[in-house]
């Protein structure tokens, strides 16, 4: 859903990865890295969580409320793709981003995962 909404703005997606941040500063980040062999016009884009805090505690557990949690932190880095300043379009998409996000769906799916493993 977001690859199409990016694309939707005009944006060219890459080979884009997803991945882990160890900060004691940051909880997610988005990052372009330079994948010239890989990606589309020599950019690529890494979506990153910070899974442990600051102390070297578990972030996240499979609760509701944290699945919401990183959800929402995916679509703020996610609307990073198109718009790197936090200004007016870049809250226009972030809007976008959540007003296309049906939560109960994401959880529906997170559970029937997480029963499969």
């Amino acid at each position: 859903m977001y690859t199409s909404m990016v694309r939707e703005r005009g944006q060219k997606m890459g080979a884009n990865s997803a991945g882990w941040l160890f900060s004691s500063y940051s909880e997610a980040m988005h990052v372009i890295v330079d994948y010239e062999a890989r990606a589309v016009d020599g950019v690529a884009h890494a979506l990153l969580l910070n899974p442990v805090t600051a102390d070297g505690k578990r972030r996240y557990t499979l609760s509701r409320k944290n699945v919401l949690e990183l959800l929402a932190l995916a679509a703020h880095e996610v609307a990073h793709v198109t718009v790197s300043l936090h200004n007016e379009e870049y809250a226009n998409l972030l809007t976008d981003i959540q007003r296309r996000l049906d939560q109960n769906v994401v959880w529906r799916r997170i559970r029937t995962e997480v029963k499969g493993i």
